[in-house]
C-alpha cells in the first residue's frame, strides 16, 4: 500500500513539475505580447520623430536645433516605453534576463538622449560619438532576449 502511494504522489510531481514548465514558457509569450504591445505604440511615434528630424537634416533646415528636439523626442518616448514594460510582470525563469534588459537599454536611451540634446546644441562631433554609443549600447541590450522574438521593443 506505501509503495502504491509512493508511485501516485512520485507520478503527481512528476506532472506537477511538467505544467509548471509549460506555465513559464507560456508566462514568456505572454510577457513578450504584453511588451510587445506597449511598444509598438512608443516605437512608431518614435520612428515617426526620427523620420521628421531626419527630413529637416536632409533639407539642411537653418536650425539643427529644431531636429535635435525631434530626435531627443523620439528616445525620451522610447525610454518611457521601456519604464512601462518594466511595470510588467515577468516569467520566473526569465527575470534577471528581462531586468539586464531593461537596465540596458534604459542606459541606452539616456545616451541617445544626450546625443540628441548635443545636436540639439550643434555639438556635431560630441553628437556623433553619442550616436555611435548609443547604437553600440542597443546592440548590447538585446544580447540577453534576443530569443524572446519581439517585434516592437528593438532598436529602431
Amino acid at each position: 500500500m506505501r509503495i502504491r502511494l509512493v508511485c501516485i504522489a512520485l507520478i503527481g510531481a512528476s506532472l506537477l513539475t511538467v505544467s509548471v514548465a509549460d506555465a513559464g514558457s507560456i508566462g514568456r509569450v505572454k510577457f513578450v505580447k504584453r511588451a510587445d504591445n506597449i511598444c509598438q505604440p512608443q516605437r512608431n511615434e518614435a520612428k515617426r520623430r526620427v523620420a521628421h528630424g531626419v527630413r529637416l537634416l536632409e533639407r539642411k533646415h537653418p536650425s539643427v536645433r529644431r531636429a535635435g528636439r525631434h530626435f531627443v523626442t523620439a528616445y525620451r518616448v522610447l525610454r518611457d516605453g521601456y519604464r512601462e514594460v518594466s511595470h510588467l510582470p515577468r516569467p520566473f525563469r526569465d527575470h534577471k534576463r528581462i531586468a539586464k534588459w531593461l537596465h540596458r537599454e534604459g542606459h541606452a536611451t539616456s545616451v541617445g538622449v544626450r546625443s540628441a540634446i548635443a545636436l540639439k546644441r550643434e555639438h556635431f562631433a560630441k553628437a556623433e560619438h553619442l550616436a555611435h554609443r548609443a547604437a553600440v549600447l542597443e546592440q548590447l541590450a538585446q544580447r540577453p532576449v534576443r530569443n524572446f522574438d519581439f517585434q516592437d521593443c528593438r532598436p529602431l
